[in-house]
């Protein structure tokens, strides 16, 4: 996927010759939407009572990271 690793919100910043300043910061669009999707799996996996520390720390962040490649991807699809 092309844009997976773009960053969510970019700014961009003058390096005026100097590499070691980047030239965007924070968020992949990946990661800013594995957050956002994660947080829903949590709060519906909390309110179904599917609280146990193995749904939380294994099943919601392997789901909310498969989720957000998926939307990537449809994304990218689109937009050809």
């Amino acid at each position: 996927m092309e844009n997976i690793n773009k960053p969510a919100f970019s700014v961009s910043l003058k390096d005026n010759g100097n590499p070691s300043h980047p030239v965007a910061m924070g968020l992949t669009k990946r990661e800013y939407f594995a957050v956002h999707i994660a947080t829903g799996l949590s709060v519906q996996a909390i309110a179904g009572n599917h609280n146990s520390i193995q749904m939380m720390e294994i099943d919601v962040p392997l789901c909310a990271v498969r989720i957000a490649d998926a939307l990537l991807k449809a994304l990218e699809t689109k937009s050809k």
